[in-house]
Protein backbone atom coordinates (compact mmCIF):
# COMPACT_ATOMS: atom_id res chain seq x y z
CA UNK A 1 0.00 0.00 0.00
CA UNK A 2 1.35 3.35 -0.93
CA UNK A 3 -0.39 5.36 1.76
CA UNK A 4 1.11 8.67 0.70
CA UNK A 5 -0.26 8.36 -2.84
CA UNK A 6 -3.85 7.66 -1.78
CA UNK A 7 -6.42 10.24 -2.72
CA UNK A 8 -7.81 10.29 0.81
CA UNK A 9 -4.60 11.38 2.55
CA UNK A 10 -6.30 14.50 3.93
CA UNK A 11 -9.46 12.76 5.10
CA UNK A 12 -8.10 9.47 6.44
CA UNK A 13 -4.33 9.12 6.66
CA UNK A 14 -3.42 12.55 8.04
CA UNK A 15 -5.95 12.32 10.91
CA UNK A 16 -4.75 8.76 11.64
CA UNK A 17 -1.10 9.86 11.78
CA UNK A 18 -2.00 12.81 14.02
CA UNK A 19 -4.01 10.58 16.37
CA UNK A 20 -1.18 8.05 16.60
CA UNK A 21 1.30 10.83 17.25
CA UNK A 22 -0.84 12.18 20.09
CA UNK A 23 -1.35 8.71 21.53
CA UNK A 24 2.27 7.56 21.53
CA UNK A 25 3.96 10.92 22.09
CA UNK A 26 1.37 12.61 24.32
CA UNK A 27 3.82 14.02 26.85
CA UNK A 28 6.21 15.22 24.14
CA UNK A 29 3.50 16.92 22.09
CA UNK A 30 1.36 18.37 24.87
CA UNK A 31 2.50 21.92 24.04
CA UNK A 32 1.40 21.63 20.38
CA UNK A 33 -2.11 22.56 19.34
CA UNK A 34 -3.81 20.49 16.65
CA UNK A 35 -2.77 22.81 13.81
CA UNK A 36 0.89 22.73 14.83
CA UNK A 37 0.83 18.96 15.19
CA UNK A 38 -0.82 18.60 11.79
CA UNK A 39 1.89 20.77 10.22
CA UNK A 40 4.63 18.67 11.83
CA UNK A 41 2.96 15.46 10.63
CA UNK A 42 2.57 16.86 7.10
CA UNK A 43 6.24 17.81 6.99
CA UNK A 44 7.34 14.39 8.16
CA UNK A 45 4.94 12.59 5.77
CA UNK A 46 6.25 14.68 2.87
CA UNK A 47 9.80 13.67 3.79
CA UNK A 48 8.76 10.01 3.93
CA UNK A 49 7.36 10.37 0.43
CA UNK A 50 10.58 11.98 -0.84
CA UNK A 51 12.54 8.99 0.48
CA UNK A 52 10.19 6.65 -1.36
CA UNK A 53 8.64 5.02 1.70
CA UNK A 54 5.55 3.11 0.63
CA UNK A 55 4.60 0.57 3.28
CA UNK A 56 2.10 1.62 5.92
CA UNK A 57 4.37 0.48 8.75
CA UNK A 58 7.35 2.39 7.40
CA UNK A 59 5.35 5.58 6.87
CA UNK A 60 3.81 5.43 10.34
CA UNK A 61 7.17 4.67 12.00
CA UNK A 62 8.91 7.42 10.03
CA UNK A 63 6.27 9.99 10.97
CA UNK A 64 6.29 8.77 14.57
CA UNK A 65 10.02 9.37 14.81
CA UNK A 66 9.83 12.62 12.89
CA UNK A 67 7.24 14.23 15.14
CA UNK A 68 8.29 12.62 18.41
CA UNK A 69 11.67 11.72 19.82
CA UNK A 70 13.71 12.56 16.73
CA UNK A 71 12.02 15.56 15.15
CA UNK A 72 13.53 16.21 11.73
CA UNK A 73 15.88 13.20 12.03
CA UNK A 74 15.71 12.71 8.25
CA UNK A 75 17.74 15.91 7.69
CA UNK A 76 20.89 14.30 9.10
CA UNK A 77 23.33 13.33 6.30
CA UNK A 78 23.96 9.83 7.68
CA UNK A 79 20.23 9.18 8.06
CA UNK A 80 19.63 10.39 4.50
CA UNK A 81 22.40 8.14 3.19
CA UNK A 82 20.97 5.10 4.98
CA UNK A 83 17.45 5.84 3.75
CA UNK A 84 18.71 6.19 0.19
CA UNK A 85 20.61 2.89 0.51
CA UNK A 86 17.38 1.09 1.41
CA UNK A 87 15.33 2.37 -1.56
CA UNK A 88 15.35 -1.11 -3.09
CA UNK A 89 13.37 -2.46 -0.12
CA UNK A 90 9.57 -2.49 -0.34
CA UNK A 91 9.05 -2.58 3.44
CA UNK A 92 11.02 -2.77 6.66
CA UNK A 93 13.05 0.28 5.80
CA UNK A 94 12.69 1.97 9.18
CA UNK A 95 13.66 -1.22 10.99
CA UNK A 96 16.67 -1.42 8.65
CA UNK A 97 17.48 2.21 9.47
CA UNK A 98 17.27 1.57 13.20
CA UNK A 99 19.66 -1.36 12.89
CA UNK A 100 21.99 0.26 10.35
CA UNK A 101 22.69 3.55 12.10
CA UNK A 102 25.29 3.63 14.88
CA UNK A 103 24.14 4.72 18.32
CA UNK A 104 26.11 7.97 18.07
CA UNK A 105 23.96 8.99 15.09
CA UNK A 106 20.78 8.23 17.02
CA UNK A 107 22.20 10.17 19.95
CA UNK A 108 22.73 13.12 17.64
CA UNK A 109 19.29 13.08 15.98
CA UNK A 110 17.17 12.33 19.04
CA UNK A 111 15.57 15.52 20.29
CA UNK A 112 14.20 13.94 23.48
CA UNK A 113 16.08 11.61 25.83
CA UNK A 114 14.84 8.05 25.27
CA UNK A 115 14.26 7.42 28.98
CA UNK A 116 11.82 10.36 29.15
CA UNK A 117 9.96 9.01 26.12
CA UNK A 118 9.75 5.44 27.41
CA UNK A 119 8.43 6.58 30.78
CA UNK A 120 5.61 8.59 29.19
CA UNK A 121 4.57 6.32 26.29
CA UNK A 122 1.48 4.08 26.43
CA UNK A 123 2.77 0.86 24.87
CA UNK A 124 0.36 -1.20 22.82
CA UNK A 125 -0.19 -4.68 24.25
CA UNK A 126 1.20 -6.36 21.13
CA UNK A 127 4.50 -4.52 21.66
CA UNK A 128 4.98 -6.12 25.06
CA UNK A 129 7.27 -9.18 25.24
CA UNK A 130 5.47 -12.43 25.94
CA UNK A 131 6.04 -13.70 29.47
CA UNK A 132 5.37 -17.28 28.36
CA UNK A 133 7.91 -17.14 25.52
CA UNK A 134 10.63 -14.56 26.20
CA UNK A 135 11.99 -13.12 22.97
CA UNK A 136 8.59 -13.24 21.27
CA UNK A 137 6.18 -10.36 20.99
CA UNK A 138 2.45 -10.65 21.47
Amino acid sequence: MNSLEEMDFEQRILPELCAESRKYNAALLSDLDDAALEERVRESAAAAKRFGLTSRNDVHAFVGLGVGIAQGFYRDPEVRKALEASRHMRCGRIWDLIQRLPSEVWGRVMTVPMDRHVETTPWAEEWVPSLENPGEWR
